[in-house]
């Protein structure tokens, strides 16, 4: 086994610093994840993956201040990867849970909640639609990411990420017409 580079009383705070990390990143990582290949489980393995290779390699990288740009460019090429070698079937867990609340419990009339259930179900066929690479830089920027930060972490120029945000919102605009139609101006 390898041994590490730090003296051996930094190892205890090095490792805790470590855990504090992972937990702080580790549900927006398996959010992000779960976004790109559309199933929670070949998710999970990907982002159990991406920490692993990560804190392998964890004496050269400044995990609290690089690591989240490292995680998530990590997960988004394992996405990649994964979606271009996935076949093109699709499974239940692909198409996640539908349920219709019997009553309503929220104060909205039925029809109410089903248009909503409707709308949420189209947005998300909408962005499984995407190709992974909008879906990325549509996700990252979601979560707070300036488009800089997400060409880095895509390892994309800020004129391309800036290109596939454009097209990811227009494709998914698109695919929403119909809500957007029927709304009163």
């Amino acid at each position: 086994m390898k041994e590490s580079p730090l003296p051996a009383d930094e190892r205890p705070r090095q490792e805790d610093e470590q855990g504090q990390w992972i937990a702080r990143t580790v549900q927006p990582a398996l959010a992000f994840a779960i976004t790109l290949v559309r199933n929670r489980h070949d998710a999970e393995d990907i982002v159990q993956e991406c920490y692993r290779k990560l804190l392998a390699r964890s004496g050269h990288y400044n995990l609290p201040r690089d690591g989240v740009k490292l995680l998530y460019k990590s997960i988004t090429n394992a996405a990649i990867n994964h979606v271009q070698r996935r076949p093109a079937t699709r499974t239940s867990d692909d198409l996640g849970d539908v349920a219709f609340p019997p009553h309503a419990q929220d104060g909205q009339p039925p029809e109410a909640r089903l248009l909503e259930q409707e709308l949420e179900s189209a947005i998300e066929q909408a962005l499984a639609q995407l190709p992974v690479n909008q879906r990325a830089v549509l996700e990252l920027s979601g979560l707070g990411h300036s488009l800089l930060d997400v060409a880095e972490i895509l390892n994309i120029s800020h004129g391309n990420a800036r290109v596939l945000l454009h097209r990811a919102r227009q494709s998914v605009a698109a695919k929403l017409k119909v809500f957007r139609e029927g709304e009163v101006s």
